[in-house]
């Protein structure tokens, strides 16, 4: 995919053609913090909370007619993330006339609401109650996941490493093991096949990047002149795939190391911006200025997924 570093000219502000205000914006947030059981802790429902202050100061800062909605994977910590940020929106704004919510829990009535906000410049506001999305999350039908607990208890419950085995190229097969050899003593390597995950990075990151543009088709169609802000609720190996994509690099353990060598923290997100000519992807301390449309990217990681299964099938 091609991409372009997206170098701000002066003082770190963008040109003025980047720096116009997004239309769309799309966040790939992880879930609050959980345990290594993957339960939600204390802790993590206090640090959701505290998120959700930042929400509040985004939301603020946004014009009247702007609409944010939160949508969760299917995973239960995901839509308890999503949860905790609508109750603490809804406590903050309780009594702001400015403010409205709209439950999607009621499709007739949420149909009816969605059309009041339609071309509405005197309000803002929270759609609530949204779908939990099979694409944002995983099933115990995953084809994946099988894989992803055999190497997680091979690997001593170290996550990071089975996500960095499963994102390995080819070419950094050996390099790999020489790692896992390293943090895993006396483990037997020859019998580690990254195949075994069935499902490559690309086909997950290909979910997240559809369900990206299925929302902002669906913010075109309802919302054609307003501010919208989706957040999605996600997984971090998932979040960190499509970020990678999103700014053109390889799914791979270079483009893991640029990122800084972990994958996501809880919480953290990934910030998407639709702008009139080109998508502005921000992670971290890197901002790139995309040049493809997300139907292209889609197209792209089909064929680099197929490029991984055949390379998956000569190291059978």
């Amino acid at each position: 995919m091609t991409n372009e570093s997206f170098t701000p000219p002066v003082e770190g502000n963008p040109s003025n053609e980047e720096s116009a205000e997004a239309k769309r914006k799309v966040a790939l947030m992880r879930h609050l913090p959980r345990d290594k059981d993957f339960q939600p802790t204390e802790e993590g429902r206090e640090a959701a909370k505290l998120k959700a202050k930042e929400l509040i100061s985004e939301l603020e800062a946004m014009p009247m007619g702007s609409v944010m909605i939160i949508v969760p994977s299917i995973v239960p910590r995901n839509v308890l993330t999503r949860d905790i940020f609508e109750r603490e929106l809804k406590e903050h704004y309780q009594g702001n006339e400015h403010v409205r919510f709209i439950s999607l829990s009621d499709a007739e009535r949420s149909r009816d609401s969605l059309e009041q906000a339609k071309g509405n410049f005197d309000n803002k506001f929270v759609i609530t109650d949204a779908t939990p999305q099979t694409l944002l999350g995983y099933t115990e039908t995953n084809l994946a996941l099988p894989a992803f607990k055999k190497y997680l208890q091979m690997f001593d419950g170290d996550e990071e490493l089975t996500g960095k085995f499963w994102l390995a190229s080819s070419e950094e097969q050996q390099q790999m093991k020489d790692e896992i050899t390293k943090k895993v003593p006396g483990i037997d390597t020859e019998v580690l096949y990254s195949g075994d995950f069935v499902l490559t990075p690309e086909d997950f990151a290909r979910n997240y990047i559809l369900s990206i543009k299925r929302m902002h088709d669906l913010a075109e169609r309802y919302f054609p002149h307003q501010l919208t802000k989706v957040v999605n609720i996600t997984h971090d190996f998932y979040s960190d795939f499509a970020t990678m994509a999103l700014m053109g690099k390889e799914l791979n353990l270079k483009s893991f190391e640029e990122f800084g060598s972990t994958f996501r923290n809880f919480l953290e997100s990934t910030e998407i911006e639709f702008h009139e000519e080109q998508i502005v992807v921000k992670y971290r301390d890197q901002v790139v200025a995309m040049k493809k449309s997300l139907e292209e990217m889609l197209q792209d990681l089909e064929v680099f997924s197929r490029k991984r299964k055949e390379d998956w099938s000569q190291q059978d």
